[in-house]
């Protein structure tokens, strides 16, 4: 956040807490099938416990009776996710009621941010764009507030992508802006970025934060305080701060040397893939090894 308010000093900017965790869970009322494609349908690999499973979603209070349902079930698999969901969907009123509560928090809580701006730019490194459309909808539809959120991302969902086309109509009606790549340019670097090869944890290396997994909000009823639901912290804080203390030089140092030279700070988004693409050579060995040194868990819920 800090290198935003060395570069665009004149601009209001603030870090704020928001996730995919959290607009999943805060949308469910409006987009139940994103709802359970994420925590239901991407996780039925048999890994995951249905414990886990509803504590992720914040519903652990109906594990005894899922268990009732599924009585010689432990793990979430593609043989049960059905019954998993049609369990949900007969208890849907409980399950909104609790994204209810989360939700008048994060109201409060965004009230707050946005204070009485008009616009706002949510930046996120990528892929879909869910999460900055998400909060807009929200901001709105569900909460009222007189301000459009527009949505910018590092990179979109590329060819590799199961839903390769998820962020185009977004992009192309102005809600959500690309600048690494999109269907519509540097078509080269949307065809080779690979999430299945890593190519979107190299980059979201980059931009981690030392600061634990956000969950989601939570709203005090009796003092009306709002308070925020962390997970655990991904390995290799100190090293996460070292990049971005690396950041934040290199952008100290372009300043000083080029702020004579305003059309030098327009730099393209191909040229800035262009790094991790050198970085790529020789089997992304080095890539490889950097993410070696941090265990960096991705599409956490």
């Amino acid at each position: 956040m800090r290198k935003y308010a060395v570069l665009f000093p004149e601009e209001k900017t603030e870090y704020v807490y928001w996730s995919r965790a959290a607009a999943t869970k805060l949308m469910a009322r409006y987009n139940r099938y994103d709802f359970f494609r994420r925590y239901l349908y991407h996780k039925a690999d048999g890994t995951y416990t249905l414990e886990q499973i509803l504590k992720s979603m914040r519903l652990e209070f109906l594990l005894d009776r899922l268990l009732q349902q599924l009585p010689n079930e432990t793990y979430l698999t593609s043989g049960n996710v059905r019954q998993v969901k049609r369990f949900l969907e007969a208890n849907w009123q409980e399950v909104t009621a609790v994204y209810d509560r989360e939700s008048k928090a994060a109201e409060l809580y965004y009230k707050k941010v946005l204070g009485d701006s008009r616009n706002a730019l949510a930046v996120d490194i990528g892929w879909a764009g869910s999460g900055a459309i998400a909060l807009d909808y929200l901001v709105q539809n569900v909460w009222k507030l007189p301000c459009s959120i527009t949505g910018a991302v590092a990179g979109t969902n590329s060819v590799h992508n199961f839903e390769v086309d998820a962020s185009e109509i977004f992009l192309q009606n102005g809600k959500l802006a690309a600048y690494l790549y999109a269907q519509s340019f540097n078509r080269d670097l949307w065809k080779k970025h690979d999430p299945n090869t890593d190519d979107n944890i190299f980059f979201e290396l980059l931009l981690s934060s030392p600061t634990p997994q956000f969950l989601g909000f939570e709203l005090d009823e009796a003092s009306g305080e709002v308070s925020y639901l962390f997970g655990k912290v991904d390995a290799n804080p100190e090293g996460m701060k070292e990049i971005q203390s690396g950041i934040l030089d290199f952008v100290r140092d372009y300043q000083k040397h080029f702020s004579g030279y305003p059309y030098l700070f327009c730099v393209s988004g191909r040229d800035a893939y262009a790094p991790i693409l050198a970085a790529s050579g020789n089997k992304k060995a080095y890539l490889k090894a950097l993410k070696k040194k941090f265990e960096f868990e991705a599409n956490v819920l």
